[in-house]
């Protein structure tokens, strides 16, 4: 019986271990053990940040360079031509933010394809996590995980894949014409990008309160029914009951070592994902900051520049929820289930 018992915890355990190493990206299948993820701390992001900075500081270079060209071309014309500066400015300020539209909007596009391999993967995640529960004992958590996590997927890949850049597009272009026409439309693109901003951030606060909230009560279900299974096994047929105990315990153990390999995996590889384009957002980010408060020391407005930079805001709260989301979900299901198997 102990044979037969310990065949299908391994059989069940590699099972479920393979899966999960099937769906990791390409390039990640060491992720899948733990001596890998042993190797991943503070230091191995910092030189993946460094990595990224070194690979790309071309293309970040260049647009510091691009940026604080059209701040010193923007308070030339603020300080130069005098009763022409009004018509000038407006002309100015359209070449520049469609120079700018054109060096953010490749970002723009890099930014969607990391969401969508993020997605993909959380998609292909979700069987995983609801068989990692379901074998645990957590059918109930298993169940409304499924469910739950399929919501996140969908709304996360229609942001991503429908709304994104359409929407952002939608931003930059207000965000050109307001700088450049001023009055009603710049009051229009602050609406259109803190409407934006302000739904993204709701979104992704009810998704995820719900999701705890549903997986909080329903793991307190299921270890409520696993303690009175195993009292029950344990003190009606004592001698059969000890040998069950004993064997889920085995089947516990390795499951929650299978699951804190699961749930460190999946972070590291949504963080891996995730950090290029975020590294690169917030260096962008910084240099907007920086050419507007050039302009201003200058003498100038920054008009245009801080446009954008309000519209880049919108890029990044969509990114960074989105990963937030990912990351979240991932840690409370691990938990949820680890919690169940310590009843056991």
């Amino acid at each position: 019986m102990g044979n037969v018992n310990n065949t299908y915890q391994n059989e069940a355990i590699s099972g479920l271990k393979e899966a999960f190493a099937s769906i990791l990206p390409d390039g990640y299948s060491g992720l899948a053990d733990a001596s890998s993820l042993s190797s991943l701390g503070p230091d191995a992001l910092l030189g993946m940040i460094l990595g990224t900075l070194s690979e790309r500081r071309g293309e970040v270079v260049s647009f510091f360079l691009l940026l604080f060209g059209f701040g010193i071309l923007l308070s030339l014309c603020e300080t130069l031509l005098g009763s022409m500066r009004g018509v000038a400015s407006g002309g100015v300020s359209a070449a520049v933010s469609f120079g700018i539209f054109a060096a953010v909007y490749p970002l723009a596009l890099d930014v969607s394809e990391a969401l969508l391999g993020m997605g993909e993967f959380f998609s292909a995640l979700v069987p995983i996590l609801s068989s990692f529960l379901a074998l645990g004992g957590s059918a109930g958590t298993a169940a409304s995980a499924s469910v739950g996590l399929g919501v996140s997927a969908w709304l996360t890949g229609l942001v991503s894949e429908k709304l994104l850049l359409p929407i952002i597009t939608a931003i930059f272009a207000s965000a050109a014409v307001s700088s450049s026409l001023g009055g009603a439309s710049l009051r229009i693109s602050g609406v259109l990008r803190r409407s934006f901003s302000r739904a993204i951030g709701v979104v992704g606060a009810i998704t995820a309160a719900l999701f705890a909230l549903q997986t909080y009560v329903t793991v307190a279900a299921d270890s409520v029914s696993m303690r009175a299974a195993k009292y029950a096994a344990g003190g009606m047929i004592p001698v059969v009951g000890g040998t069950v105990s004993g064997a889920v315990s085995t089947l516990a153990g390795g499951l929650s070592s299978l699951g804190s390999i699961i749930g460190a995996s999946s972070v590291a590889v949504i963080l891996i994902v995730a950090l290029s384009p975020l590294v690169l957002l917030l260096l962008y980010r910084l240099a907007f900051s920086l050419c507007a408060l050039f302009c201003e020391a200058s003498g100038g407005t920054p008009g245009c520049i801080s446009a954008f930079a309000s519209a880049f805001d919108a890029l990044i709260s969509v990114y960074v929820m989105t990963t937030i989301i990912y990351i979240f979900e991932i840690i409370i299901l691990i938990w949820g289930g680890n919690s169940v198997l310590g009843t056991w």
